[in-house]
């Protein structure tokens, strides 16, 4: 394996790390949104800011990751994400919700 090579793993390797990151942290602050949901004052407002905060810090990662490391990358940090969602979801949830959501 060359250097080139290497770095290029390096690279894929990090793109999936950042992925499983940013993944953990959106789903994270989805599920802390849900939970504050019925006690908030305003839940229309705590919905959209969560949203857009979400939104916004998650698209400006990938498209770093877009701009800098191109199709591998992009493909190496969704990885991560979809992997950081099944993650949360069965952290978060009883087996008994786990097996009736499918995952």
């Amino acid at each position: 394996m060359t250097v080139e090579e290497m770095a290029v793993m390096a690279w894929l390797v990090g793109a999936f790390v950042i992925g499983c990151a940013i993944g953990t942290a959106y789903f994270m602050a989805l599920w802390l949104t849900v939970r504050i949901l019925p006690t908030a004052a305003h839940p229309g407002r705590l919905v959209l800011g969560s949203f857009l905060l979400r939104f916004v810090l998650a698209g400006t990662v990938l498209f770093v990751m877009i701009r800098f490391g191109g199709w591998a990358a992009i493909v190496a940090a969704l990885a991560g994400f979809l992997l950081a969602r099944q993650f949360v979801v069965r952290r978060l949830l009883r087996p008994d919700q786990a097996s009736a959501a499918g995952v």
